[in-house]
């Protein structure tokens, strides 16, 4: 049994995890290249991406695109490839019998 902790306050701040649960079919489609995936969030297309990054929040912290994008809106391939963390992925099938896919990210970032 996998258990849940909400409201947990993580302290040390240059350790980051991120755990995504899609369907298996959204996940092959964003390994096929139809889906990019925003903030750890939700999967966009290309032109979701760029109407994101002309939010005066999204380029408050950024030098430029490329590096907003490095962080913020990732092809599966580019998440395959973050050369700062580590990455996962688990398949499950749930009771009514759903593919679906537990992908994340964790390291430290300093």
């Amino acid at each position: 049994m996998i258990k849940v902790r909400f409201g947990l306050f993580e302290t040390n701040s240059s350790s980051t995890h991120t755990l995504t649960i899609t369907s298996k079919k959204v996940f092959d489609e964003w390994k096929n290249d139809k889906w990019i995936l925003l903030y750890d969030k939700k999967f966009v297309t290309e032109e979701e991406v760029e109407k994101e990054w002309q939010k005066p929040d999204s380029q408050r912290w950024y030098e430029n695109y490329g590096e907003w994008r490095k962080y913020n809106a990732l092809s599966y391939h580019d998440w395959c490839d973050h050369e700062d963390f580590t990455n996962y992925i688990d398949e499950y099938t749930t009771e009514s019998g759903e593919v679906v896919v537990a992908f994340g990210l964790y390291g430290s970032t300093g």
